[in-house]
């Protein structure tokens, strides 16, 4: 784990819509869970990616998803993890493929940590909910990003009941978490 140093060092290196006190708060939750596999979908510039990566032990897996066009500026760092491992899947989410292909690379294997964070529409939100949150083991973490107002809030509010110990880190933006039951 990084310290506060080396945090605030790469999160001023990268080009973040995330507030660094709510990313942090969500940081120090995801590495005490010493998760192996990670899926976070709206990657973005990998950004936030770069912090999933840290989180991992070696031979761990983060799978990003973007909607296709959308290439991570930042995915050369996000490859060259030593013995860990960045996959990439450039399709809408909430598409069967999206789904089928997070599948494949995660060999049936259950998520620790899932961040939601792609289109922030509410459909698309509630389905990526309900289309990855099936694959959190108990006491994975589910996060959202930007549940301070919108469609993200919404979402975040009708299924927190649905987490155990739901928690909300807001400067700015807001990100809500929770352990699945």
């Amino acid at each position: 784990m990084m310290n506060e140093s080396e945090f605030r060092t790469l999160f001023n290196s990268l080009d973040l819509s995330q507030d660094p006190y709510e990313l942090n708060e969500l940081y120090k939750r995801v590495v005490a869970l010493n998760p192996k596999n990670i899926l976070e979908i709206g990657v973005g510039n990998g950004g936030a990616t770069m912090f999933w990566m840290d989180a991992i032990q070696d031979d761990g897996l983060v799978v990003g998803i973007n909607q296709p066009g959308m290439i991570p500026k930042h995915l050369d760092q996000l490859n060259g993890h030593k013995n860990k491992t960045f996959k990439f899947v450039y399709e809408k989410s909430q598409s069967r493929k999206a789904i089928d292909e997070v599948n494949s690379y995660m060999s049936h294997s259950s998520i620790d940590f899932l961040f939601i964070d792609g289109d922030h529409e509410y459909g698309a939100v509630k389905a990526d909910y309900d289309n990855f949150a099936p694959f959190v083991r108990k006491g994975g973490i589910i996060g959202f990003h930007d549940v301070a107002s919108g469609d993200p809030q919404k979402v975040y509010f009708e299924i927190r009941h649905e987490l155990d110990n739901p928690q909300e880190f807001h400067k700015t933006i807001g990100t809500g978490m929770g352990y699945k039951k």
